[in-house]
């Protein structure tokens, strides 16, 4: 057994790594309680340095990652109370909220861009280092655009609004590289630096504001065609127990009709010694012989007056 095979092996022996393993719903999830962890220590992080420098730009970014937190973990809530009952109703409800939350967050960024842009707040680095930022964006880029590939094809609206709470830390990834490398590898003038800041920016905060506003809609327009359904299955159900009241009363009916019936033939129909159904089987007989007579006289009537 190779190395690898043995640790999958020590993994799936608990309840939780069986999941992991065999489950790629279970995978996104965990890489979003992972992502929500971190977001948090950076929300405390980027919270104490604004209060300490008192700094506005700490500020910004303490509500970003707060906001991030928070749509991460509304969808971590909600697929673990998934877990017991499954319900499309609560997935397209964490939609729409992170929808709006979007939205905020969108001007949370915005504030955060202007702040910098109008106090020139930059971190430069060194080249080493400026590399090794630069690769791990790129790589975040590359692992999201690949996730995104893979898991297009999964319907369901939670890991779909994890999705998108990925490219939008992505593209806020992408400016602070941005700004971070224009001023490390400076071979810009200020103006241009400025403009250029200014163009991601704007680029990013429409982004953001496009997620949301899709996320909004899409789960408002599947609430629509929820309750429809919805109103289908109550109108089916009304239908069914109007069905079933009227079988009901059908039933009470004849049966009562058919009891009068036995007690008037019992009472003056039958003859010593015969039994209800016997006397019912009689008197059917005998109509039935009576007809045969009516029609074989009117037919002999007929024939004469010929």
């Amino acid at each position: 057994m190779s190395i690898k095979q043995s640790i999958i092996n020590r993994i799936e022996r608990t309840k939780t790594g069986k999941r992991f393993i065999r489950e790629k719903r279970s995978r996104i999830i965990l890489s979003a309680i992972f992502s929500f962890s971190l977001n948090l220590l950076y929300a405390f992080y980027n919270g104490v340095l604004g209060i300490i420098n008192q700094s506005v730009w700490f500020i910004f970014m303490c509500a970003y990652y707060i906001i991030l937190s928070t749509m991460r973990f509304s969808a971590v809530l909600c697929e673990r109370k998934n877990r017991n009952t499954s319900s499309e109703d609560m997935e397209y409800f964490v939609m729409k909220f992170c929808g709006v939350l979007f939205i905020l967050l969108d001007f949370v960024l915005a504030g955060a861009i202007y702040s910098s842009l109008s106090q020139n707040i930059a971190t430069k680095y060194g080249t080493i280092i400026m590399i090794t930022i630069a690769t791990y964006t790129f790589y975040k880029i590359t692992v999201t655009v690949i996730k995104a590939i893979k898991q297009r094809k999964i319907p369901s609206p939670l890991l779909s609004v994890i999705r998108n709470i990925s490219y939008v830390e992505v593209a806020a990834s992408v400016l602070t590289l941005q700004r971070s490398m224009l001023v490390s590898f400076g071979e810009m003038s200020d103006t241009e630096i400025h403009t250029m800041n200014t163009l991601t920016g704007s680029t990013v905060c429409l982004f953001v504001l496009v997620l949301g506003v899709t996320l909004i809609i899409r789960g408002k327009r599947k609430e629509k065609i929820m309750a429809k359904s919805k109103i289908v299955k109550a109108n089916e159900k009304i239908a069914e127990k109007v069905v079933g009241t009227f079988g009901k009363i059908e039933d009470t009916v004849v049966g009562g009709y058919s009891k009068m019936e036995d007690t008037f033939v019992d009472k003056y129909l039958t003859r010593e010694g015969e039994s209800v159904a016997d006397a019912k089987e009689r008197l059917k007989k005998e109509q039935e012989k009576r007809k045969e007579e009516i029609a074989k006289n009117t037919l002999q009537t007929g024939e004469r007056k010929m």
